[in-house]
């Protein structure tokens, strides 16, 4: 299932569903392993949510797009075993688009562009701890 992004949040949103079905409480797999169980989303209200998307500049949604590269990064670097491969790759996302578009990220730029080598530090800081 994908969700939705909207200036009043995510919304689940299952593409593949076919809608004719009656929703069932019974049926395991119409549910994501670790999400709550919720209602899909009408028409109207998908349609509500494209509304808020687009009158979204997109330079904040791709900032939050940016903020859970980040945050995914932070996870994998905190966990107990540490996936440095994966906390590298989302490291390399955040830098990829703040290089990439540089100038154009609105006023959240600046607190990304001084985050960023937080980040880096805690990588290598984690990194080096696993060396004997």
């Amino acid at each position: 299932m994908s969700s939705l992004w909207t200036p009043g949040g995510e919304h689940p949103v299952d593409r593949g569903q076919d809608s004719s079905q009656p929703e069932s409480g019974d049926e395991p797999s119409a549910q994501q392993p670790g999400q709550p169980s919720q209602e899909q989303p009408s028409q109207e209200q998908l349609d509500e949510m494209r509304r808020q998307l687009l009158a979204a500049p997109a330079s904040d949604v791709i900032v939050q797009h940016v903020m859970a590269f980040y945050e995914l990064a932070a996870l994998h670097l905190s966990s107990e075993q540490p996936r440095l491969d994966e906390a590298r790759l989302a490291i390399d996302a955040v830098d990829a688009v703040l290089t990439g578009l540089e100038g154009r990220l609105g006023e959240h730029e600046q607190t990304i562009a001084e985050a960023l080598p937080q980040l880096k530090t805690a990588f290598v800081e984690v990194q080096g701890g696993g060396e004997d």
